[in-house]
């Protein structure tokens, strides 16, 4: 089974610039060594520098064609800058269900993998429709297998039913989240914060890098 971990690098004072860069190497260096598929989701400014020795997901795309949209992202642009994937419909950049489709397609036609986010079980299946790559189940309430009823289990039944094809990733924060993750079924895992907020970001990704 593929080892993959993406670290979304946000809008972040950690995640931008030259400090995007010192996190890169990091995890390039790592990636090799642990033989897990590390991927940075960077701001569009940021993927051009970064992609020449990481894999790169944009962080959101519009699904606009060559010409007018000034102030928009077009797919073309951010897979020329080096990009190999996009999320969409992050919690933060919410979109209805008729935008993210839209947008999945532009992303295919484009040649970019895709990670749909998705807050709940029912919003998966719908989105496992689509045919992204990936959902990434992120529930509002926290960690998507806290709590006792068991929310990423459904989630990934649910997809599978509807989509065999989609794979399901799970946010963590730490080596043991990704062991429980892995362990109900999850393709691979999302982080953030816990890095970017680190004072030690190598050591946080070396903890979850250890779960796998």
């Amino acid at each position: 089974m593929e080892k993959l971990l993406i670290v979304n690098l946000k809008a972040h004072e950690q995640g931008i610039g030259r400090k995007a860069r010192y996190i890169a190497d990091i995890a390039n260096r790592l990636s090799k060594d642990s033989g897990v598929r590390i991927v940075l989701a960077a701001q569009p400014t940021d993927i051009e520098s970064l992609s020449y020795k990481n894999e790169v997901f944009a962080q959101h795309i519009d699904p606009i064609p060559y010409g007018q949209g000034t102030g928009h992202i077009l797919p073309e642009a951010v897979k020329a800058a080096g990009a190999k994937g996009t999320f969409i419909s992050h919690s933060e950049r919410s979109l209805s269900m008729d935008d993210i489709k839209h947008r999945i397609e532009r992303a295919k036609n484009v040649g970019l993998s895709t990670v749909v986010f998705a807050p709940d079980a029912g919003h998966a299946e719908q989105i496992a429709g689509m045919s992204p790559s990936y959902i990434a189940f992120e529930p509002a309430e926290g960690l998507p297998f806290s709590g006792s009823s068991n929310l990423l289990e459904e989630t990934i039944g649910r997809v599978r039913t509807a989509n065999p094809a989609v794979r399901v990733l799970a946010g963590v924060n730490s080596g043991q989240d990704v062991m429980t993750a892995l362990a109900l079924g999850a393709s691979g895992v999302l982080v953030s914060s816990a890095v970017l907020d680190s004072e030690k970001p190598e050591d946080v990704l070396r903890d979850i890098l250890g779960g796998f």
